[in-house]
Protein backbone atom coordinates (compact mmCIF):
# COMPACT_ATOMS: atom_id res chain seq x y z
CA UNK A 1 0.00 0.00 0.00
CA UNK A 2 1.31 3.50 -0.82
CA UNK A 3 0.21 6.91 0.53
CA UNK A 4 0.63 9.98 -1.70
CA UNK A 5 -0.36 13.61 -1.41
CA UNK A 6 -1.62 15.16 -4.65
CA UNK A 7 -3.22 18.42 -5.69
CA UNK A 8 -6.61 18.12 -7.35
CA UNK A 9 -5.62 20.62 -10.04
CA UNK A 10 -3.08 18.12 -11.35
CA UNK A 11 -5.87 15.78 -12.50
CA UNK A 12 -6.88 17.88 -15.52
CA UNK A 13 -9.03 15.87 -17.92
CA UNK A 14 -8.61 12.84 -15.70
CA UNK A 15 -11.52 14.17 -13.57
CA UNK A 16 -12.31 11.58 -10.92
CA UNK A 17 -15.64 9.95 -10.40
CA UNK A 18 -16.48 8.80 -6.90
CA UNK A 19 -20.12 9.45 -6.01
CA UNK A 20 -21.68 9.35 -9.49
CA UNK A 21 -23.12 11.97 -11.89
CA UNK A 22 -25.94 14.42 -11.20
CA UNK A 23 -28.13 16.58 -13.44
CA UNK A 24 -26.54 19.79 -12.07
CA UNK A 25 -23.01 20.70 -10.99
CA UNK A 26 -22.00 19.26 -7.63
CA UNK A 27 -19.03 19.63 -5.33
CA UNK A 28 -18.68 23.24 -6.50
CA UNK A 29 -15.49 23.84 -4.59
CA UNK A 30 -12.60 26.03 -5.77
CA UNK A 31 -9.03 26.48 -4.61
CA UNK A 32 -6.30 24.05 -3.63
CA UNK A 33 -6.53 21.23 -1.11
CA UNK A 34 -4.05 18.54 -0.15
CA UNK A 35 -5.54 15.01 -0.27
CA UNK A 36 -4.19 11.77 1.18
CA UNK A 37 -4.73 9.11 -1.51
CA UNK A 38 -4.47 5.39 -0.76
CA UNK A 39 -3.33 3.11 -3.63
CA UNK A 40 -3.83 -0.61 -3.13
CA UNK A 41 -3.83 -2.22 -6.61
CA UNK A 42 -7.58 -1.56 -6.94
CA UNK A 43 -9.18 -3.42 -9.89
CA UNK A 44 -12.25 -2.60 -11.98
CA UNK A 45 -14.63 -5.16 -13.51
CA UNK A 46 -17.45 -4.80 -16.01
CA UNK A 47 -20.01 -7.62 -16.42
CA UNK A 48 -17.74 -9.86 -14.32
CA UNK A 49 -14.73 -9.18 -16.57
CA UNK A 50 -11.65 -7.22 -15.58
CA UNK A 51 -11.01 -4.01 -17.55
CA UNK A 52 -7.77 -2.08 -17.93
CA UNK A 53 -7.69 1.51 -16.69
CA UNK A 54 -5.29 4.19 -17.83
CA UNK A 55 -5.23 5.85 -14.40
CA UNK A 56 -4.89 3.71 -11.30
CA UNK A 57 -7.93 3.98 -8.96
CA UNK A 58 -7.36 5.17 -5.38
CA UNK A 59 -9.22 5.88 -2.13
CA UNK A 60 -9.62 9.26 -0.41
CA UNK A 61 -11.47 9.52 2.91
CA UNK A 62 -13.14 6.12 2.39
CA UNK A 63 -14.37 6.92 -1.13
CA UNK A 64 -12.97 5.02 -4.15
CA UNK A 65 -12.15 7.20 -7.15
CA UNK A 66 -11.90 5.93 -10.73
CA UNK A 67 -10.90 8.15 -13.63
CA UNK A 68 -14.00 9.47 -15.40
CA UNK A 69 -12.30 8.96 -18.74
CA UNK A 70 -11.76 5.27 -17.89
CA UNK A 71 -15.41 4.91 -16.87
CA UNK A 72 -16.50 6.67 -20.06
CA UNK A 73 -14.40 4.32 -22.18
CA UNK A 74 -16.04 1.31 -20.54
CA UNK A 75 -19.54 2.60 -21.42
CA UNK A 76 -18.55 3.92 -24.85
CA UNK A 77 -19.12 7.55 -23.80
CA UNK A 78 -17.20 10.48 -25.30
CA UNK A 79 -15.51 12.85 -22.81
CA UNK A 80 -14.58 16.46 -23.48
CA UNK A 81 -13.02 19.08 -21.16
CA UNK A 82 -14.18 22.70 -21.50
CA UNK A 83 -11.50 24.80 -19.80
CA UNK A 84 -13.51 28.01 -20.18
CA UNK A 85 -16.45 26.83 -18.14
CA UNK A 86 -14.41 24.27 -16.19
CA UNK A 87 -16.86 21.60 -17.34
CA UNK A 88 -16.52 17.93 -18.25
CA UNK A 89 -18.87 17.11 -21.12
CA UNK A 90 -20.12 13.57 -21.69
CA UNK A 91 -21.93 12.43 -24.84
CA UNK A 92 -23.55 9.13 -25.80
CA UNK A 93 -24.07 5.87 -24.01
CA UNK A 94 -24.65 2.21 -24.81
CA UNK A 95 -28.28 1.91 -25.88
CA UNK A 96 -30.52 -0.96 -24.91
CA UNK A 97 -30.17 -2.26 -28.45
CA UNK A 98 -26.36 -2.13 -28.25
CA UNK A 99 -26.39 -3.84 -24.87
CA UNK A 100 -28.67 -6.55 -26.24
CA UNK A 101 -26.43 -6.98 -29.29
CA UNK A 102 -23.41 -7.22 -27.02
CA UNK A 103 -25.07 -9.85 -24.85
CA UNK A 104 -26.16 -11.79 -27.95
CA UNK A 105 -22.62 -11.70 -29.26
CA UNK A 106 -21.30 -13.00 -25.95
CA UNK A 107 -23.90 -15.78 -25.97
CA UNK A 108 -23.00 -16.68 -29.56
CA UNK A 109 -19.30 -16.87 -28.72
CA UNK A 110 -20.05 -19.03 -25.70
CA UNK A 111 -22.10 -21.39 -27.89
CA UNK A 112 -19.25 -21.58 -30.42
CA UNK A 113 -16.78 -22.29 -27.63
CA UNK A 114 -18.93 -25.14 -26.33
CA UNK A 115 -19.24 -26.58 -29.85
CA UNK A 116 -15.46 -26.41 -30.34
CA UNK A 117 -14.91 -28.09 -26.98
CA UNK A 118 -17.28 -30.90 -27.97
CA UNK A 119 -15.38 -31.37 -31.27
CA UNK A 120 -12.07 -31.43 -29.41
CA UNK A 121 -13.40 -34.04 -27.00
CA UNK A 122 -14.60 -36.10 -29.98
CA UNK A 123 -11.19 -35.88 -31.67
CA UNK A 124 -9.51 -37.00 -28.45
CA UNK A 125 -11.96 -39.90 -28.13
CA UNK A 126 -11.38 -40.90 -31.78
CA UNK A 127 -7.59 -40.84 -31.27
CA UNK A 128 -7.93 -43.06 -28.22
CA UNK A 129 -10.15 -45.47 -30.15
CA UNK A 130 -7.69 -45.52 -33.06
CA UNK A 131 -4.80 -46.30 -30.73
CA UNK A 132 -6.81 -49.07 -29.09
CA UNK A 133 -7.65 -50.53 -32.51
CA UNK A 134 -3.98 -50.45 -33.52
CA UNK A 135 -3.08 -52.30 -30.33
CA UNK A 136 -5.81 -54.88 -30.97
CA UNK A 137 -4.63 -55.33 -34.57
CA UNK A 138 -0.92 -55.39 -33.66
CA UNK A 139 1.01 -57.83 -35.82
CA UNK A 140 4.57 -58.75 -34.90
CA UNK A 141 7.26 -59.18 -37.53
CA UNK A 142 7.74 -62.79 -36.45
CA UNK A 143 4.04 -63.49 -37.01
CA UNK A 144 4.16 -61.85 -40.43
CA UNK A 145 7.25 -63.87 -41.38
CA UNK A 146 5.38 -67.06 -40.46
CA UNK A 147 2.33 -66.03 -42.50
CA UNK A 148 4.52 -65.33 -45.55
CA UNK A 149 6.37 -68.63 -45.24
CA UNK A 150 3.10 -70.54 -44.93
CA UNK A 151 1.58 -68.74 -47.91
CA UNK A 152 4.58 -69.13 -50.25
CA UNK A 153 6.00 -72.33 -48.81
CA UNK A 154 6.53 -74.11 -52.14
CA UNK A 155 6.11 -71.35 -54.72
CA UNK A 156 7.91 -72.44 -57.93
CA UNK A 157 8.88 -75.59 -55.96
CA UNK A 158 11.38 -73.59 -53.90
CA UNK A 159 11.40 -73.43 -50.09
CA UNK A 160 11.33 -69.73 -49.27
CA UNK A 161 12.22 -68.03 -45.99
CA UNK A 162 11.37 -64.46 -45.02
CA UNK A 163 13.22 -62.08 -42.72
CA UNK A 164 11.67 -58.70 -41.89
CA UNK A 165 13.09 -55.68 -40.07
CA UNK A 166 11.07 -52.50 -39.41
CA UNK A 167 13.15 -49.34 -39.82
CA UNK A 168 12.15 -45.75 -39.06
CA UNK A 169 10.90 -45.04 -42.58
CA UNK A 170 10.62 -48.41 -44.27
CA UNK A 171 10.40 -52.18 -43.82
CA UNK A 172 13.37 -54.27 -44.89
CA UNK A 173 12.40 -57.63 -46.43
CA UNK A 174 14.81 -60.45 -47.21
CA UNK A 175 13.37 -63.31 -49.29
CA UNK A 176 15.80 -66.19 -48.86
CA UNK A 177 16.41 -69.67 -50.22
CA UNK A 178 19.25 -72.20 -50.15
CA UNK A 179 20.98 -72.24 -53.51
CA UNK A 180 22.60 -75.64 -53.02
CA UNK A 181 19.14 -77.21 -52.82
CA UNK A 182 17.07 -74.99 -55.10
CA UNK A 183 19.59 -73.12 -57.27
CA UNK A 184 18.70 -74.97 -60.46
CA UNK A 185 14.99 -74.30 -59.97
CA UNK A 186 15.63 -70.61 -59.36
CA UNK A 187 17.82 -70.45 -62.46
CA UNK A 188 14.90 -71.82 -64.48
CA UNK A 189 12.75 -68.78 -63.59
CA UNK A 190 12.56 -65.97 -66.11
CA UNK A 191 12.23 -62.27 -65.27
CA UNK A 192 8.42 -62.33 -65.42
CA UNK A 193 8.28 -65.27 -62.99
CA UNK A 194 10.48 -63.39 -60.51
CA UNK A 195 8.58 -60.10 -60.78
CA UNK A 196 5.20 -61.84 -60.45
CA UNK A 197 6.44 -63.66 -57.36
CA UNK A 198 7.66 -60.42 -55.76
CA UNK A 199 4.34 -58.71 -56.55
CA UNK A 200 2.35 -61.57 -55.00
CA UNK A 201 4.47 -61.44 -51.85
CA UNK A 202 4.08 -57.67 -51.52
CA UNK A 203 0.31 -57.73 -52.15
CA UNK A 204 -0.10 -60.39 -49.47
CA UNK A 205 2.07 -58.43 -47.03
CA UNK A 206 0.25 -55.11 -47.63
CA UNK A 207 -3.09 -56.81 -46.95
CA UNK A 208 -1.79 -58.32 -43.71
CA UNK A 209 -0.35 -55.07 -42.29
CA UNK A 210 -3.48 -52.99 -43.02
CA UNK A 211 -4.61 -51.35 -39.79
CA UNK A 212 -1.24 -51.79 -38.07
CA UNK A 213 1.66 -49.40 -37.46
CA UNK A 214 3.44 -50.89 -40.50
CA UNK A 215 0.69 -49.88 -42.92
CA UNK A 216 1.75 -47.42 -45.61
CA UNK A 217 5.48 -47.84 -45.09
CA UNK A 218 7.88 -48.28 -47.98
CA UNK A 219 9.23 -51.82 -48.45
CA UNK A 220 12.81 -52.47 -49.56
CA UNK A 221 14.08 -55.96 -50.11
CA UNK A 222 16.26 -58.53 -51.79
CA UNK A 223 16.08 -62.13 -52.95
CA UNK A 224 19.10 -63.83 -51.36
CA UNK A 225 20.88 -67.11 -52.03
CA UNK A 226 21.93 -68.07 -48.50
CA UNK A 227 24.38 -70.80 -49.51
CA UNK A 228 26.33 -68.58 -51.88
CA UNK A 229 25.68 -65.32 -49.98
CA UNK A 230 24.44 -63.59 -53.13
CA UNK A 231 21.78 -60.93 -53.51
CA UNK A 232 20.08 -61.92 -56.74
CA UNK A 233 17.35 -59.28 -56.96
CA UNK A 234 16.68 -55.94 -55.28
CA UNK A 235 13.23 -54.32 -55.17
CA UNK A 236 11.42 -51.37 -53.63
CA UNK A 237 7.71 -50.82 -53.10
CA UNK A 238 7.11 -47.11 -52.50
CA UNK A 239 4.59 -45.83 -49.96
CA UNK A 240 2.38 -44.94 -52.95
CA UNK A 241 2.41 -48.53 -54.24
CA UNK A 242 4.98 -48.15 -57.06
CA UNK A 243 7.26 -51.19 -57.52
CA UNK A 244 10.82 -50.93 -58.85
CA UNK A 245 13.28 -53.80 -59.14
CA UNK A 246 16.73 -54.68 -60.43
CA UNK A 247 17.27 -58.30 -61.34
CA UNK A 248 20.83 -57.61 -62.42
CA UNK A 249 21.72 -56.50 -58.89
CA UNK A 250 23.62 -59.33 -57.35
CA UNK A 251 27.20 -60.45 -57.40
CA UNK A 252 29.28 -57.38 -56.57
CA UNK A 253 31.94 -57.73 -53.90
CA UNK A 254 32.55 -55.21 -51.16
CA UNK A 255 36.15 -54.79 -52.24
CA UNK A 256 35.00 -53.94 -55.78
CA UNK A 257 32.56 -51.36 -54.41
CA UNK A 258 35.26 -49.85 -52.16
CA UNK A 259 37.65 -49.63 -55.11
CA UNK A 260 35.00 -47.95 -57.25
CA UNK A 261 34.12 -45.38 -54.55
CA UNK A 262 37.81 -44.69 -53.93
CA UNK A 263 38.30 -43.98 -57.63
CA UNK A 264 35.13 -41.95 -58.19
CA UNK A 265 34.91 -40.04 -54.92
CA UNK A 266 38.14 -40.04 -52.94
CA UNK A 267 40.47 -39.68 -55.90
CA UNK A 268 38.10 -38.17 -58.44
CA UNK A 269 36.59 -35.45 -56.20
CA UNK A 270 38.96 -35.04 -53.25
CA UNK A 271 42.30 -35.92 -54.88
CA UNK A 272 43.05 -38.36 -52.03
CA UNK A 273 43.02 -35.68 -49.33
CA UNK A 274 40.59 -35.15 -46.48
CA UNK A 275 38.95 -31.71 -46.48
CA UNK A 276 41.05 -29.24 -44.48
CA UNK A 277 40.49 -28.74 -40.76
CA UNK A 278 41.57 -25.98 -38.37
CA UNK A 279 43.09 -26.09 -34.87
CA UNK A 280 42.37 -23.71 -32.02
CA UNK A 281 45.74 -22.14 -32.91
CA UNK A 282 44.34 -21.33 -36.40
CA UNK A 283 46.57 -23.96 -38.02
CA UNK A 284 44.88 -25.35 -41.14
CA UNK A 285 45.99 -28.80 -42.34
CA UNK A 286 44.89 -31.85 -44.37
CA UNK A 287 45.42 -35.58 -43.96
CA UNK A 288 46.21 -37.79 -46.95
CA UNK A 289 43.86 -40.72 -47.61
CA UNK A 290 45.57 -44.08 -47.98
CA UNK A 291 42.74 -46.59 -48.36
CA UNK A 292 39.01 -47.31 -48.16
CA UNK A 293 37.40 -50.59 -47.16
CA UNK A 294 33.83 -51.68 -46.40
CA UNK A 295 32.35 -54.24 -44.02
CA UNK A 296 28.80 -55.64 -43.92
CA UNK A 297 26.97 -57.46 -41.16
CA UNK A 298 23.26 -58.37 -41.21
CA UNK A 299 22.50 -55.79 -43.86
CA UNK A 300 24.33 -52.94 -42.05
CA UNK A 301 27.29 -51.45 -43.92
CA UNK A 302 30.31 -49.72 -42.36
CA UNK A 303 33.03 -47.98 -44.37
CA UNK A 304 36.50 -47.06 -43.12
CA UNK A 305 38.57 -44.20 -44.55
CA UNK A 306 42.25 -44.83 -43.74
CA UNK A 307 44.40 -41.68 -43.36
CA UNK A 308 48.04 -40.92 -42.59
CA UNK A 309 47.79 -39.15 -39.23
CA UNK A 310 51.15 -40.08 -37.70
CA UNK A 311 52.56 -36.54 -37.84
CA UNK A 312 49.32 -34.77 -36.91
CA UNK A 313 48.20 -36.42 -33.69
CA UNK A 314 48.64 -33.31 -31.54
CA UNK A 315 47.09 -31.10 -34.22
CA UNK A 316 44.04 -33.37 -34.57
CA UNK A 317 43.55 -33.43 -30.80
CA UNK A 318 43.63 -29.62 -30.87
CA UNK A 319 40.95 -29.29 -33.56
CA UNK A 320 38.51 -26.42 -33.31
CA UNK A 321 35.38 -28.58 -33.53
CA UNK A 322 33.20 -25.46 -33.51
CA UNK A 323 34.69 -24.30 -36.83
CA UNK A 324 31.56 -24.65 -38.94
CA UNK A 325 33.13 -24.67 -42.43
CA UNK A 326 35.51 -27.53 -41.60
CA UNK A 327 32.72 -29.59 -40.00
CA UNK A 328 30.48 -28.98 -43.00
CA UNK A 329 33.23 -30.07 -45.44
CA UNK A 330 33.97 -33.28 -43.52
CA UNK A 331 30.26 -34.08 -43.24
CA UNK A 332 29.83 -33.63 -46.99
CA UNK A 333 32.87 -35.85 -47.62
CA UNK A 334 31.41 -38.68 -45.53
CA UNK A 335 27.97 -38.13 -47.08
CA UNK A 336 29.45 -38.49 -50.58
CA UNK A 337 30.86 -41.91 -49.71
CA UNK A 338 27.65 -43.02 -47.97
CA UNK A 339 25.50 -41.90 -50.91
CA UNK A 340 27.59 -43.96 -53.35
CA UNK A 341 27.35 -46.99 -51.09
CA UNK A 342 23.58 -46.53 -50.70
CA UNK A 343 23.11 -46.35 -54.48
CA UNK A 344 24.94 -49.64 -55.04
CA UNK A 345 23.13 -51.69 -52.40
CA UNK A 346 19.77 -49.88 -52.25
CA UNK A 347 20.36 -48.68 -48.69
CA UNK A 348 19.11 -45.88 -46.47
CA UNK A 349 21.99 -43.63 -45.46
CA UNK A 350 20.72 -42.93 -41.94
CA UNK A 351 19.43 -46.42 -41.11
CA UNK A 352 21.87 -48.74 -42.87
CA UNK A 353 25.29 -47.04 -43.07
CA UNK A 354 27.97 -45.83 -40.67
CA UNK A 355 31.54 -44.72 -41.33
CA UNK A 356 34.84 -44.03 -39.62
CA UNK A 357 38.05 -42.17 -40.35
CA UNK A 358 40.86 -44.28 -38.90
CA UNK A 359 44.64 -43.97 -38.58
CA UNK A 360 46.84 -45.88 -41.01
CA UNK A 361 49.19 -47.09 -38.27
CA UNK A 362 46.29 -48.55 -36.23
CA UNK A 363 42.82 -49.04 -37.73
CA UNK A 364 41.39 -49.19 -34.21
CA UNK A 365 42.47 -45.58 -33.73
CA UNK A 366 39.32 -43.64 -34.65
CA UNK A 367 39.62 -39.96 -35.61
CA UNK A 368 36.00 -39.41 -36.58
CA UNK A 369 32.71 -41.31 -36.48
CA UNK A 370 29.90 -40.85 -39.02
CA UNK A 371 26.39 -42.03 -38.11
CA UNK A 372 22.86 -41.05 -39.21
CA UNK A 373 24.26 -38.32 -41.46
CA UNK A 374 26.26 -36.55 -38.71
CA UNK A 375 29.92 -36.63 -37.66
CA UNK A 376 31.51 -36.90 -34.22
CA UNK A 377 35.16 -35.99 -33.69
CA UNK A 378 37.29 -38.35 -31.61
CA UNK A 379 40.55 -37.76 -29.73
CA UNK A 380 43.58 -39.83 -30.80
CA UNK A 381 45.05 -41.73 -27.88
Amino acid sequence: MKLLNRRTSALGLGLLMGLGLASSPTLAKTGTENLSAIYNNIKVTFNNGYVTTVNEPFIVDGTTYVSLRDIANIFNVITEWDPTSQTVKLQGSMSNEEEMAYQLQVASLQTQLLAMQEKLNQYIENDIQAEEELEENALTLAELETLLENEFYNEHKIRWYFELDEKNRYIDMQIEFYGDDYGSRYAALDDDDIVDFIEDVLIFMVDEVTGTTMAGKEVRGDIVDLDNNENLVSFTLSSTGYLTYDIEYATVSLSDVASSIYTDVIRGIYDRWLPSVVTYDDLEFQLSIRDLYIEERNGFFTFFVVVDAANYIDDWNNLDTTYYSATRRLTRFMNDIADELADVFNLDVEDDIAGYIVAQYDHDEILLKYEEGDIDYRVIR
